[in-house]
């Protein structure tokens, strides 16, 4: 009868074998685990800068070309306060707050100003740095060209808007004053300064 039977090296090399199968296969699998756990640590990362972006209140978050200097600007409001900080004379304002130069207008529920006022016949612009926050609209309206033509306006709207307005005419106020420099600052005003910071 014939038996089959195996030299003395067969089990020599399938033992051998089998090490480098299960250190193939632990390669593999470390591998696949190695990418997964990329994959994850970049989705990871994205999700993070995402939440950071969405999550920064003090940022500005829409803008929009700013208006002609040769317009005026007309600023209203419920009320406010107005008080000296170095050169610029702040206003901050509360409820129903505009802020309107030719075809650009700002509304929001609370609004911080610092106005640097040119010197009369210096032919210098007054500048108002303007922090709108709270249920911010700010619109650049389409007006009527040629013919009846209108022209497309931009509309935006988020918490935020911080932006600049020149004027070579006037700056004019039309808000009630419930007094001057409060003890504590706003709240809205230190959302403004930290806006202006970032910028």
């Amino acid at each position: 009868m014939f038996t089959e039977s195996l030299g003395k090296d067969a089990v020599t090399i399938r033992s051998s074998q089998l090490p480098r199968t299960i250190q193939e296969l632990a390669a593999r699998a470390i591998g696949r685990a190695t990418a997964s756990v990329l994959r994850l640590h970049r989705i990871s990362v994205f999700v993070g800068l995402l939440f950071a972006a969405l999550a920064s209140p003090a940022r500005a978050e829409i803008e929009l070309p700013v208006a002609s200097p040769q317009s005026s600007i007309h600023v209203r409001a419920d009320g406010g306060r107005r008080w000296k900080q170095g050169e610029y004379d702040v206003w901050h304002l509360q409820g129903n707050c505009e802020i309107r130069q030719d075809q650009v207008v700002g509304r929001a529920t609370e609004a911080v100003l610092w106005v640097d006022r040119a010197s009369p016949h210096s032919g210098q612009p007054t500048k108002a740095i303007v922090y709108l926050d709270g249920e911010v609209t700010v619109e650049h309206g389409g007006g009527s060209s040629t013919g009846g033509d209108a022209t497309n306006g931009a509309s935006l709207t988020g918490r935020t808007w911080l932006g600049r307005f020149y004027t070579l005419r006037s700056l004019d106020f039309d808000v009630p004053l419930a007094g001057g420099e409060p003890a504590a600052k706003p709240a809205a005003f230190d959302r403004g300064m930290d806006a202006r910071t970032q910028q």
